[in-house]
């Protein structure tokens, strides 16, 4: 008996053990999110009303992001800080690829394919590439160094808080604007296509992300991200594959995209209008692809996750698993544009205004629909911006309408006549991505802030109560104070231009992260001097390529969320630059870096043994 019990209580057996919880709680979510959506289907045909479908699916949603982030609660600091770098390869991977779709490539990335069709190749080759980068370049050696956030891990490569405290303010400076634009999508996605308004949207998504990093941190935002990613990808593909099967037979919607877009050529013919699924003209932009892979491959928030991976190894695998379940995603954003675009063509290419569909009327109330330039807000208003008024006699065109790009996505149910469950079932994952953005963010700054300024910088003997007790107290005015700003910036009811400030933070992340942290990593010579010169001299050079020029044009505007408009590419490319001349010219004309920091340097690169984490219990 003795025995047996000393084997049940071995390491291998705890693993096992463990890895058969995991699984359960995957089986368990999915099979979860599974009976939702069959109960409400069920109800649905028998008369339950879309406000309460809406409500219904939110809140199971909500709920369950939530219940799985308090089961991780913990009162250690590396377990809030980096989850005790115990996260295998998978869920690091999930909860990562759940980070990085967020609301804007959820939303984003159809609207871009629909309004730019294929110039834009970039944002889809970049929304991979990015990851590919991360696990190339940082993952297994951010790893490696038992840093618990990034400026931890330059103060300790340079031997200076002054490197650490910069990064700090670069980190918060790109982190902030990224979480507003969070809450403003949430706010649009809620008013337009769930029975909630703006405002209660954006503080219910800030009092969210608050609530799922408050008890547990990273560990806790880890089990919510995978819940949120599961949500994410039944709500993104499953209405792909319910019209997938429809049109070609095919369960896999990619598969379907040959056949749908040969469907529209033959319906437009060579005269018809340039949407995306007609034209396959179009530059490949070299220049915006390099910057959105840098810069995707400079947010703090995704490298952050590297440092919770339980080995170098796992680090490097966590971003292989992201991109698996970053691919499926992105491969499907063409299906929304070329399903929209050919469901638009049916219900109103040469039909009469008295004969089209309702969505157009649903669709125009909301201001996400025009035609013939007007809001399609009622047969009459149609008819008037068309013709003489007369219902019968005036027939639309495809060149007549015009669908707001951010409809993309979640209109597609509408617009294709599918279920209202499915319509809501798809806002809700599009609130998942962007709840765990959101959360990420919020985390990412608080730690931040609580570690490299309080601890590094105020407080260097705090003791691990305190610690832990600030960085939770930092999340709330951190959450309330962008929500507030977010709220400001919808009453302006103009998407695109709100978002403007998170454009802008991509070029400070690149500038003032990418080159020090290569250089951190990859070149010996480079020392303290260098490392603040790198910082200080990108992000100068790309702020100030942002804020002169005149007027900032906006090409992308109409598509929203993911496109780099105005001075952004040249900010970024600029800043790079000049970051990195900084870097090299300020590393060689000072002092060399001592002993011990080349010695860090060949330690994350696998010369020798890394330190061992120390974790404290409050």
């Amino acid at each position: 008996m003795a025995e047996t019990d000393l084997a049940n209580a071995s390491p291998e057996n705890g693993a096992t053990s463990r890895a058969r919880g995991r699984v359960f709680f995957h089986v368990a979510l999915a099979a979860s999110f599974a009976f939702m959506l069959f109960a409400l289907l069920v109800l649905e045909r028998l008369g339950l009303p879309q406000v309460l479908i809406g409500l219904a699916i939110i809140s199971v949603s909500l709920i369950v992001f939530v219940v799985a982030s308090l089961v991780a609660a913990t009162m250690r600091l590396t377990d809030y800080f980096v989850a005790a770098r115990q996260l295998p390869s998978l869920h690091n991977g999930m909860a990562m690829a759940s980070d990085w779709i967020s609301g804007s490539l959820f939303l984003g990335l159809a609207a871009v394919l629909y309004t730019q069709g294929a110039s834009a190749t970039p944002y889809v080759v970049a929304s991979c590439a990015g990851l590919v980068l991360m696990a190339v370049l940082f993952a297994p050696y951010l790893n490696r160094s038992g840093a618990l956030t990034l400026p931890d891990f330059l103060t300790t490569r340079f031997s200076h808080r002054a490197v650490g405290g910069i990064a700090m303010a670069v980190i918060v400076a790109t982190a902030l604007p990224l979480l507003a634009a969070q809450f403003i999508l949430t706010g649009f996605i809620a008013a337009n296509f769930l029975p909630l308004g703006r405002e209660t949207a954006i503080v219910g998504t800030a009092s969210l992300a608050v609530i799922i990093a408050l008890l547990g941190g990273m560990r806790a935002l880890t089990w919510s991200q995978i819940a949120q990613y599961i949500l994410i990808a039944v709500a993104f593909l499953l209405p792909l594959a319910v019209l997938s099967m429809g049109s070609d037979g095919q369960p896999v919607p990619q598969f379907a995209l040959a056949t749908v877009l040969s469907e529209i050529g033959r319906i437009v013919g060579s005269d018809g209008p340039a949407t995306v699924a007609t034209t396959a003209q179009g530059g490949f932009d070299l220049p915006i692809m390099l910057c959105l892979i840098l810069a995707s491959a400079s947010l703090p928030h995704i490298l952050t996750r590297f440092l919770a991976a339980a080995s170098p190894s796992q680090a490097r695998r966590s971003a292989a698993w992201g991109l698996g379940f970053v691919v499926p995603i992105v491969t499907a954003a063409p299906l929304f544009a070329a399903f929209v675009t050919l469901e638009i063509l049916l219900g109103i290419d040469g039909a009469s205004i008295d004969m089209a569909p309702d969505w157009v009327i649903e669709l125009g109330a909301k201001g996400l629909f025009t035609i013939c330039g007007a809001p399609a807000i009622s047969a009459e208003a149609i008819a008037q911006a068309c013709g003489d008024g007369t219902l019968t006699q005036t027939t639309l065109a495809m060149s007549d309408v015009s669908l707001d790009p951010r409809a993309v996505v979640l209109g597609l149910p509408a617009i294709a006549g599918m279920s209202m469950t499915l319509e809501a079932l798809l806002a809700a994952g599009a609130v998942a991505a962007t709840l765990s953005s959101a959360a990420s963010l919020l985390l990412t700054v608080a730690n931040t802030l609580c570690h490299d300024g309080f601890h590094k910088l105020l407080a260097p003997r705090a003791p691990a109560a305190a610690r832990l007790f600030m960085a939770r107290i930092l999340l709330i005015p951190i959450a309330a104070l962008t929500a507030y700003v977010a709220q400001q910036a919808v009453q302006a009811n103009a998407l695109p231009a709100n978002l403007l400030p998170a454009f802008w933070a991509l070029a400070i992340a690149a500038s003032g992260l990418f080159p020090v942290l290569v250089g951190a990593i990859w070149w010996k010579r480079t020392n303290m001097s260098g490392a603040i010169a790198a910082m200080l001299c990108g992000v100068s050079v790309a702020i100030v390529v942002l804020a002169t020029g005149g007027a900032v044009d906006l090409p992308f505007a109409d598509a929203g969320m993911l496109p780099l408009p105005g001075r952004t590419v040249p900010a970024i490319l600029f800043g790079l630059l000049a970051g990195f001349c900084a870097l090299v010219i300020g590393s060689l004309v000072t002092s060399p870096p001592s002993q011990e920091a080349r010695d860090f340097v060949t330690m994350i690169r696998g010369g020798a043994t890394p330190p061992t984490a120390r974790d404290r219990v409050v």
